[in-house]
């Protein structure tokens, strides 16, 4: 034995570009990280059995981060089957927060199109900014 501590612990996190993000010396199993951005992240622990370097353990886990993000689609969609020139009619949708955030707020855009692919070729009829209301 060489040196007379006991076992030392180092993990670091390695993003999904193989760079080190933390790296530290514990002697308890609880920090907290916030990531920069999302793939695949590798935690390495490494162990040194009383600082000998043939008794180096090391376990590593994989992990995928995420996007955490409001995630709003259009539900609900009304329309008529066929309106008249020069005559108003209602559309209708109702707007959905599937994602894992609340939303801040939106603009609903309403284009008038000839097929169901949204292009240039399309046209916008109006818009609606709904900044005060949250999902």
């Amino acid at each position: 034995m060489t040196g007379s501590s006991a076992s030392s612990t180092q993990w670091r996190l390695i993003d999904p570009q193989g760079n080190e993000v933390f790296d530290q010396r514990f002697s308890s199993d609880a920090t907290d990280i916030t990531t920069s951005q999302t793939g695949t992240y590798t935690l390495l622990i490494e162990s040194d059995i009383y600082d000998q370097a043939n008794s180096l353990g090391s376990i590593n886990y994989r992990f995928q981060v995420d996007p955490i993000s409001a995630d709003l689609i259009v539900t609900n969609p009304t329309a008529p089957t066929s309106v008249t020139w020069g005559q108003p009619f209602t559309l209708g949708w109702q707007v959905t927060n599937i994602g894992s955030l609340t939303s801040t707020g939106w603009s609903d855009r309403i284009y008038l199109s000839k097929d169901t692919t949204l292009d240039n070729n399309d046209i916008l009829l109006t818009s609606f900014n709904d900044s005060m209301r949250h999902l």
